[in-house]
């Protein structure tokens, strides 16, 4: 069947207009939802719970990662979601639980501080298992100007490159206040 040829029945023209109706829907459906999930991945967004319950905002304001001598800024997408479409779309459904528990739960921070090592220990060991993905996108190994760093660093970014560490193994509490760890 030619569907540009006129149909012998006047319901068979519905065919190719709810097809080019569908594309119409489609596209903008996919443009809002891309846009809500880039909304709700700024640090503005972030903050608006994170200020309110914890003390993390106020940890990353302080940390190198808002403020330092070359004026870069990573927000909190860039350490906390990659950029890769489904492990992206993953852990904004996991953050989903964190909104029901922001809106239904016991959002002290007390309780914020008594899940605080759990949540960094799952988090560092994301990390670990991607190999620091979300740090390598800014932090380029092959880039590193060992001869401009500390004895101490060069040591330790040279051991990593021989003994494939990853970035979590050394700079845990980067962004964000170490956790009273209970051995």
């Amino acid at each position: 069947m030619n569907i540009w040829k006129q149909p012998k029945s006047k319901w068979l023209l519905g065919i190719p207009i709810g097809a080019v109706i569908a594309v119409f829907v489609g596209v903008i459906g996919w443009n809002v939802f891309m846009g809500t999930m880039h909304v709700t991945s700024t640090t503005e967004f972030c903050s608006t719970c994170h200020e309110e319950i914890d003390t993390t905002v106020e940890e990353y304001k302080e940390s190198t990662h808002f403020k330092n001598k070359s004026g870069v800024r990573a927000e909190c997408q860039d350490c906390h979601l990659q950029e890769k479409f489904i492990p992206y779309m993953l852990r904004k459904i996991e953050a989903s639980k964190e909104v029901y528990i922001y809106l239904f739960g016991d959002r002290t921070k007390a309780n914020f501080e008594e899940h605080r090592e759990r949540m960094a220990e799952k988090v560092w060991g994301e990390m670990k298992e991607t190999d620091s993905v979300t740090c390598r996108s800014c932090h380029k190994v092959d880039s590193l100007d060992l001869e401009d760093q500390s004895r101490s660093a060069k040591r330790k970014h040279n051991t990593m490159m021989e003994k494939g560490k990853t970035c979590i193994d050394c700079h845990t509490g980067v962004a964000h206040k170490l956790p009273e760890l209970s051995f």
